[in-house]
């Protein structure tokens, strides 16, 4: 019988996973990369790009490279206005920084609870189940 315990205990040690301490990430914004590719796929090569601040004022402007990229260092706080032109070709995207923030998922201690209840009923169950094949 103690045999069989242990041997539950330390397979259980194996298999369940375990939160030894808290984890925290962030992050930072050092560039944005803009792709601008065409409608069938091909990218845009030596496309003009101009990049503009939400006042509309001429933040940046640059070219893309061979794989259809242009990099710009960003300002934090502010939104931007990306034009690419190439051909006779034109389009626009937004990059917005202002609302940036940093999202930590977290399960809530109820979750927690819930979980090691469960853990604990799958023991008394598998215990019982030993326990009345023992007896037979």
């Amino acid at each position: 019988m103690r045999k069989f315990i242990i041997a539950l205990i330390v397979l259980l040690m194996l298999v369940l996973p375990v939160n030894a301490h808290r984890m925290y990430v962030n992050y930072k914004v050092s560039e944005i990369e803009v792709y601008s590719w065409y409608g069938g796929g091909a990218k845009v090569v030596s496309g003009d790009v101009k990049v503009y601040r939400s006042d509309g004022s001429l933040y940046v402007e640059g070219k893309t490279d061979q794989n259809g990229t242009f990099r710009f260092k960003p300002e934090i706080g502010e939104s931007y206005k990306v034009v690419v032109e190439s051909m006779g070709h034109r389009a626009e995207c937004y990059v917005n920084l202002s609302s940036a923030q940093v999202v930590i998922k977290e399960e809530p201690i109820y979750l927690k609870v819930i979980s090691g209840l469960g853990y604990l009923m799958g023991l008394a169950g598998i215990s019982s189940l030993y326990v009345a094949r023992k007896k037979r």
